[in-house]
């Protein structure tokens, strides 16, 4: 009889044993390891119709030439076509403002014709003022452009923040895109967003649908023989503290 009582309390304490051996270590390992939480967020967008209602296409000539349907990316002394992107900034009874690039308005170059499209037809622009240190200009249509509005307000955005733009890349009109901030680097803000020629001049906006910025051109890098390509990856955007400080300097834009 002891014996049985001896055997049933070695295996009781060894039933123990197992207990501690294998419960207890977990225990103590998940009081002291931190916990990783993955929250997922649905973001919100603005609209593509209020997206698309504050971009107009721009078209620009220089060098005496007049408008053509065919349109090239690059200019040089001989003078040529190219098309671009802007943003509208205010309208009121008889006139349309639009925030764009010096470049896309024809910066230095001679004898510069601009067109705003809108609805197929096609208004012609005047240069209100270039900014002397960023990629900025403010073009007038003296007219109203049907179906069009002006930007909501202006705001800032934050790395890993989402980002959406409506432009025209390589004249496909009115194309969507989204991304997210990548970094700010200097003067600049970079986004991580699908933007080629023909973009340039789109306003980038908030998942609020407030603008935060303005493309402006593909990050460079030295290439194969040095030959610069393009970080298709990374845009370059002018921040939106110039376009603000730029557009109250004009009196477009009130807080």
């Amino acid at each position: 009889m002891l014996k049985k009582s001896l055997i049933v309390l070695g295996l009781l304490i060894i039933i123990i044993l197992a207990f501690l051996i294998v419960f207890i270590p977990s225990a103590i390992l998940s009081s002291t390891t931190p916990k990783i939480t993955t929250v997922v967020q649905e973001v919100m967008k603005p609209s593509y119709d209020y997206l698309k209602s504050t971009s107009v296409y721009i078209i620009g000539c220089s060098g005496e030439i007049d408008i053509s349907e065919k349109l090239t990316y690059n200019l040089d002394n001989g003078g040529m076509c190219w098309s671009g992107t802007g943003v509208i900034v205010k309208m009121d009874d008889n006139e349309t403002y639009v925030l764009t690039n010096n470049h896309v308005a024809g910066k230095g170059k001679d004898d510069v014709i601009l067109f705003v499209e809108n609805e197929d037809r096609k208004f012609r622009a005047e240069v209100i003022e270039y900014h002397s240190k960023v990629d900025i200009a403010v073009i007038k249509v003296d007219d109203i452009l049907t179906h069009k509005a002006a930007i909501k307000g202006i705001s800032s955005v934050e790395i890993q923040d989402s980002i959406f733009i409506v432009g025209n890349p390589l004249g496909d009109k009115m194309t969507y895109t989204e991304g997210v901030v990548a970094n700010f680097v200097g003067i600049n803000m970079l986004i991580q967003a699908p933007c080629i020629y023909g973009s340039s001049g789109s306003g980038v906006f908030n998942q609020y649908g407030e603008l935060v910025g303005v493309v402006y051109a593909l990050e460079i890098y030295p290439g194969f023989l040095n030959i610069p390509e393009a970080r298709i990856t990374h845009t370059l955007v002018v921040d939106s503290s110039y376009v603000k400080a730029f557009l109250q300097e004009l009196e477009l834009y009130n807080e």
